[in-house]
């Protein structure tokens, strides 16, 4: 009797590991890797954090100053995010 190709365990992709970060000083958490604004604010709306789709976001970097994200950037544990309106003038 044939059987058919059996499904290997390494063909699923591994589930992504989740890490807390914050954005606007509240805990979230995301899949740690790499991440754009519009992924990084929707998972934030979605968790109960008052942002737009058209905030400005800037990770904050050890030293304290911020990167503006314009592309993919790398979320890890502890990450810190900045998300402000884009009319925002502080």
């Amino acid at each position: 009797m044939a059987v058919g190709p059996v499904a290997n365990i390494s063909d699923t992709p591994p589930e992504a590991e989740m890490v807390q970060v914050f954005i606007n000083e509240n805990p979230i958490t995301l899949a740690k890797g790499q991440h754009n604004a519009e992924s990084i604010l929707s998972a934030a709306t979605a968790q109960g954090v008052a942002v737009e789709a058209d905030f400005i976001v800037r990770i904050e970097r050890e030293d304290r100053k911020t990167h503006l994200v314009t592309d993919l950037v790398e979320i890890v544990e502890g990450t810190r995010i900045i998300a402000i309106a884009p009319d925002d003038n502080s």
